[in-house]
């Protein structure tokens, strides 16, 4: 790699970095800002009828439109960064699958170290402990946490950062979006399993050249979440979620097995094509350009000040 192509990389990974950084700034003050509104005009008792809108609210404000903002001022081809085009069945059932895989025994390994942290007062404060006391609330929480953010993740992340990564090396391109995915979650629990999955989902766009199975994925895990929690609202016994939760933990991991055996027969279809950038030089000049330091060294605060 030469000092031009250098140059280019870091500016292109500086524009990402910022553009991360201002949708989770964004996701944070938007939040705020709809939660004062709410309590100026008294509406303390919508509360859990709200949190579900204001979490949808936030997430198209911080993450769509900075994305397309990204796009305008980059003059970015939104339609090649974000190819949405129709996967074979044979294909897109098998890469579903694994990225479940990944996902959920990545979670379940969290569960557990979680478990081993609370000893030490880390824990997990992500869960919003919603009401489901009624259809409308759950259409709600539906659309807020099982819709919207697989949607407009998958669109900022999967889409327009690795789309933009991907000329300098897919291996690069799918560490760099999976690790900045994963880090504006800003909570020490998630980060772990978001990684992972963010590595399933971007590698599954990479090899299909379209969204949808990470989208479908992402769409999935976020369903199983809303479901667990409904059940816990509803005083479903612990022992008859983890029974349900392990039931279907066992028959994804036994699809994701049977589905890396079937693509395996495809010949080097787990190999990542390289290219004449080496992915140490690419991933210097990425963490040594401005935007991602500052993002970088941002929502590392924000993770060790969202875990105190």
């Amino acid at each position: 790699m030469n000092l031009t192509e250098k140059k280019n990389l870091r500016r292109t990974c500086s524009g990402i970095g910022f553009a991360v950084f201002a949708a989770a700034a964004l996701l944070y003050i938007t939040s705020i800002f709809m939660s004062i509104i709410s309590n100026a005009f008294n509406m303390n008792p919508l509360s859990a009828t709200l949190e579900p809108i204001i979490s949808s609210t936030a997430s198209i404000v911080s993450i769509f439109i900075v994305g397309m903002l990204y796009c305008k001022l980059s003059s970015s081809d939104m339609t090649k960064l974000v190819p949405v085009s129709r996967v074979r069945m044979g294909l897109l059932v098998p890469l579903i699958l694994i990225i479940l895989t990944v996902s959920f025994v990545s979670s379940y390994m969290t569960d557990i170290l979680l478990n081993n942290l609370s000893f030490i007062g880390i824990t997990d404060k992500s869960s919003l402990n919603s009401d489901f006391s009624n259809g409308y609330i759950f259409i709600l929480q539906i659309i807020s946490v099982t819709i919207v953010p697989p949607l407009v993740e998958e669109f900022l992340f999967r889409g327009i950062i690795l789309h933009k990564l991907l000329p300098y090396g897919s291996t690069f391109a799918i560490f760099v979006s999976s690790i900045l995915f994963a880090l504006l979650h800003g909570n020490i629990i998630q980060i772990p399993f978001a990684f992972l999955g963010a590595l399933a989902m971007a590698f599954s766009v990479v090899k299909t050249h379209s969204l949808l199975p990470s989208i479908i994925a992402h769409f999935f895990i976020n369903l199983v979440s809303v479901l667990l929690d409904t059940a816990d609202y509803y005083g479903v016994s612990s022992g008859i979620q983890n029974t349900f939760y392990f039931i279907l933990l066992f028959v994804i991991v036994l699809g994701g097995i049977m589905s890396a055996f079937f693509l395996s027969e495809r010949k080097d279809f787990f190999n990542i094509k390289s290219n004449e950038y080496k992915f140490k030089e690419c991933m210097g000049a990425c963490f040594s350009s401005v935007g991602i330091i500052f993002s970088g060294i941002s929502l590392i605060l924000l993770t060790v000040v969202n875990t105190l």
